[in-house]
């Protein structure tokens, strides 16, 4: 069967490094041609769904290449749903690889869509730890074309010198910010949307009636709630650069090969964050 599996990666052309890397494991397994691989530029046609449709009739796993740069971008939303949907009418299953820190909650990627553990992304590894998150990858996505789908691990790379109650209350706080984005973003949409609703009723109401007094005060009103939402998502930003920050600094204090000088100064980075200092 592995012989016979094909597979789709999407992935953000200016980092096709991580593509290469992960196509070379991929590669050793499988034999070359097995990978048919799409960056935003096929999105620009006017028939990309048709050609993605021809090219998912025989492949055995889709896999987006998720990174900072990527979720940012006009293509990414288009890539998701369409893998996705894909999978739901019955084409290849749509997994996922992290390629660097980035706030891929609030891009509407479930975690158990992840071929590897989402701790590691391939941009924080180096030498044989990427090594072994490329096999675990790898692996992960051979039984899944296989049919087990197996869920993602947890474990590689272990690293004994993780301070491992620092790590998990750093994780809390992450988890806590990331719920917090996620509501911002519900709530900045809804103010959003009716302010817009307001300006269309004021407008409509002003003019029907022949009222420039309604007319001015319900149009004040709309750009008062518009602006609002403004600064809710000044905070989104803000907040989700954070998290990202935080997943920077867990995943440096696992580096053991970091220096003791710059992992105390890391430690109590992760201590002011968690107001322990």
């Amino acid at each position: 069967m592995a012989a016979k599996s094909k597979f789709l990666f999407v992935y953000f052309y200016p980092e096709k490094k991580w593509l290469d890397r992960v196509q070379t494991a991929f590669a050793a397994a499988y034999g070359p041609g097995r990978v048919v691989a799409w960056d935003e530029r096929k999105f620009r046609s006017r028939t990309w769904q048709n050609e993605m449709a021809q090219v998912m009739e025989g492949a055995s796993l889709s896999v987006l290449f998720v990174s900072d740069l990527f979720i940012e971008s006009e293509f990414f939303r288009s890539a998701r749903e369409a893998l996705a949907a894909h999978e739901k009418a019955g084409g290849p299953p749509f997994r996922w690889v992290l390629v660097s820190h980035c706030l891929y909650e609030a891009a509407g990627l479930d975690d158990q869509r992840a071929l590897h553990g989402l701790d590691w992304p391939l941009d924080a590894l180096s030498g044989a730890k990427r090594e072994i998150l490329l096999a675990e990858i790898l692996g992960n996505a051979q039984a899944i074309a296989s049919g087990n789908l197996a869920p993602p691990s947890e474990e590689l790379p272990a690293t004994p010198s993780l301070d491992m109650p620092l790590a998990a209350q750093l994780g809390a706080v992450i988890q806590t910010r990331v719920r917090s984005v996620l509501k911002l973003r519900r709530l900045a949409r809804a103010i959003s949307w009716f302010a817009l609703l307001s300006l269309i009723v004021g407008v409509v109401a002003g003019v029907m009636r022949g009222n420039l007094p309604l007319l001015i005060l319900i149009t004040g009103f709309a750009l008062l709630i518009a602006s609002l939402a403004s600064s809710f998502k000044k905070r989104i930003a803000v907040t989700a650069q954070s998290i990202i920050a935080v997943r920077c600094l867990r995943t440096g204090l696992a580096d053991e090969a970091l220096p003791p000088r710059q992992r105390g100064a890391f430690i109590q980075k992760a201590q002011e964050i968690l107001g322990l200092t």
